[in-house]
């Protein structure tokens, strides 16, 4: 009798033990993220130095720089940033922008479905927040002579905010952040992103 209570005991605790590990696994997958953190989970990325989209080249009067961003490190570029700048005696014209690729998509601001919102630290990223179209502008500004001045976008001499972005695949969603600066000359500088580990939904 003595030896059956013991191994009743024994099944019972390694019983315990696997819901317990089954509970954690379950757990792993996140629905959602904090603008800035970098906890254990998370893929991370840290640009060492900074990724500015500048053309080291540019001597003429037009620039474009494009860069891709595979978020989740699946081998697939998720979001682009643009950044095209030009001038002359009778013009300037800067446009900073990213487009989400593959369904993707970026957090905006409320009144504005392609206007990218500068998150603060700390601000959550989930499937309430306020996803955009798939063409979102960073800063965008036009001064032509004889004609009205053109200025959109929150992001001009912006610094230590970040982009709200949702990545989507076959079977997961993953959300996460990037921490952008821009220059007052409309330079982006890139400078680290995070995202979640995929969430089942």
């Amino acid at each position: 009798m003595r030896k059956y209570l013991l191994k009743l005991l024994a099944i019972s605790i390694i019983g315990v033990f696997f819901i317990s590990s089954c509970e954690k696994d379950e757990t792993i997958y996140q629905d959602y993220i904090i603008a800035g953190s970098i906890t254990d989970g998370l893929i991370y990325h840290d640009y060492i130095p900074d990724d500015t989209l500048y053309d080291s080249q540019y001597k003429s009067d037009m620039s474009n720089v494009e860069r891709d961003l595979d978020i989740n490190h699946d081998g697939i570029p998720d979001f682009k940033f643009i950044s095209n700048f030009s001038e002359s005696p009778a013009h300037l014209r800067a446009m900073n922008r990213i487009i989400a690729l593959n369904n993707n998509a970026i957090v905006t601001v409320i009144f504005r479905s392609d206007i990218i919102d500068t998150l603060m630290q700390g601000a959550r990223i989930d499937a309430n927040s306020n996803w955009g179209v798939s063409d979102c502008m960073l800063y965008y500004s036009s001064f032509i002579d004889y004609q009205d001045d053109v200025i959109e976008g929150l992001w001009k001499n912006v610094k230590n905010r970040y982009i709200g972005v949702r990545v989507v695949t076959d079977d997961n969603i993953f959300y996460g952040w990037i921490k952008v600066e821009m220059t007052s000359f409309y330079i982006t500088i890139i400078k680290e992103f995070a995202c979640t580990n995929g969430a089942h939904e």
